[in-house]
């Protein structure tokens, strides 16, 4: 058997480097060697545990790790990890997210790397507006411009504006103003991914709604997915033909502990499918019943931790653990 452990300490790791602001406005840049984990101080650390599933698509997965950190360290010394967090946001989160991304949009505009349209600025002092079709907006001008950034003169400071308009559009996503639902998620991406594996029809097959307490397959990929335009019902992506499905295994996580991910069954496919046809998809070359385009992500592994029963649970963690340290593949639990 295998695990995946996912480590964070009640101090920042000596040695260990990152540009932390907040976790919820912009990518986070961790790096962290084999030095600084032997020296690690295991009476400071939270380790939640996975036990990974036994299929051919964990196989890969564990192959593509393996072989990205052997690469990273015998020649950059140091482990990279980029990563994210969202949590079930609260009006107070919300609305200083709203306020950061229109005081982001003007600075981008004064900076004159690329035009947001003013229009696009979002409400800051009514709690009631749910704020979609700007969110489905600003997330693709995030995506186009993202795509074609890589040789800008200003690329390292502007990665980070276009990052945190990302996260910020992620985070407001999650933002219902009648919700108690509490919820915790992270995307975590080793760095620099120096293979890929192309995903078959029998990985996709795969795919499934993500539940409380999984770690899954993250999807690695600029853009939105078909089953992501479903449910922030992004029409406009799918007219331009826009969509971006998940095309790679690379060495790359997510984690959710979601209050309300329970199992849905299959009604929610047929929501989907009717969405697709009520909205013509496949005029636009989505075929939406092939395996690409199935629902949710590859679950890799389920925890194993039997105090994390809810979010709650893991706020608390993060509370008293506020540092992320590093995913060790192991044979055992870490720390058993």
């Amino acid at each position: 058997m295998k695990y995946i452990n996912l480590l964070f300490s009640s101090n920042k790791i000596e040695g260990s480097t990152d540009n932390i602001t907040s976790h919820y406005e912009s990518t986070t840049e961790h790096r962290i060697t084999e030095k600084d984990i032997k020296l690690l101080d295991k009476t400071n650390i939270k380790v939640l545990s996975y036990l990974l599933r036994s299929n051919e698509t964990v196989e890969k997965w564990i192959d593509i790790f393996l072989r990205t950190q052997k690469t990273v360290y015998e020649k950059y010394g140091y482990k990279t990890w980029y990563y994210n967090y969202y949590t079930t946001p609260s009006w107070d989160l919300i609305h200083e997210s709203r306020k950061k991304m229109n005081n982001i949009i003007d600075y981008i505009n004064q900076k004159k790397w690329f035009e947001v349209p003013e229009e696009l600025k979002l409400e800051v002092n009514n709690a009631e507006i749910i704020e979609k079709d700007k969110l489905n907006e600003l997330h693709f001008i995030f995506e186009d411009v993202s795509l074609n950034s890589s040789d800008h003169k200003d690329y390292k400071e502007l990665f980070y504006y276009l990052e945190a308009i990302n996260n910020l559009v992620h985070l407001c996503e999650k933002y219902s103003p009648n919700t108690s639902i509490k919820g915790e998620y992270h995307s975590y991406r080793l760095a620099p991914d120096v293979e890929k594996i192309t995903m078959k029809d029998s990985d996709y097959e795969r795919m499934e709604t993500i539940q409380f307490g999984t770690v899954a397959l993250d999807f690695g990929t600029i853009g939105k997915d078909l089953g992501h335009c479903f449910g922030s019902n992004d029409i406009n992506l799918v007219k331009r033909r826009e969509i971006k499905q998940q095309a790679y295994i690379r060495p790359f996580l997510s984690f959710d502990w979601t209050d309300n991910n329970k199992d849905i069954g299959m009604g929610i496919y047929e929501e989907y499918y009717e969405w697709c046809e009520k909205n013509n998809v496949q005029k636009y070359g989505y075929e939406y019943k092939r395996p690409k385009y199935n629902l949710g992500r590859v679950i890799l592994g389920d925890i194993q931790n039997k105090e994390i029963s809810k979010a709650e649970d893991v706020h608390k963690v993060l509370k008293e653990y506020p540092y992320f340290v590093d995913i060790i593949l192991t044979e055992e639990p870490y720390l058993k």
